[in-house]
């Protein structure tokens, strides 16, 4: 198992708000392999680390180079990741992150349905 990290650069309007995270974690699924995404507001990027066989998460990453991440509020995002690195942070808690993605994704759903 390797783990790789790599930022998705693009207009807010793009990336954020849009289901962009989501669909990233539901196409690492499609390939195998486990995705922590995290905004970088301050940046206009996300931040994604990639765990899971070398193959695997080389397949992932062409997928988004491919433009192959349909996100549920944007089907045509614009945006471009960068280059392919080592990961050296921290070990992640899947767990912990999979319980915090759901409910902060809920979070936003609720506020959204206010919204409406």
């Amino acid at each position: 198992m390797v783990d790789k990290e790599f930022y998705i650069t693009g207009e807010k309007k793009d990336i954020f708000n849009v289901g962009f995270r989501p669909a990233l974690i539901a196409l690492g699924d499609e390939v195998g392999i486990k995705v922590h995404a995290t905004n970088v507001r301050k940046d206009n990027k996300i931040r994604v680390v990639a765990s899971g066989s070398q193959d695997s998460i080389i397949m992932f990453y062409d997928m988004i180079k491919e433009k192959q991440v349909s996100t549920i509020f944007n089907e045509s995002s614009q945006y471009e990741p960068t280059d392919l690195n080592d990961y050296n942070g921290l070990d992640i808690d899947w767990n912990i992150y999979n319980q915090q993605f759901i409910a902060a994704q809920l979070s936003k759903t609720m506020i959204h349905s206010v919204e409406i």
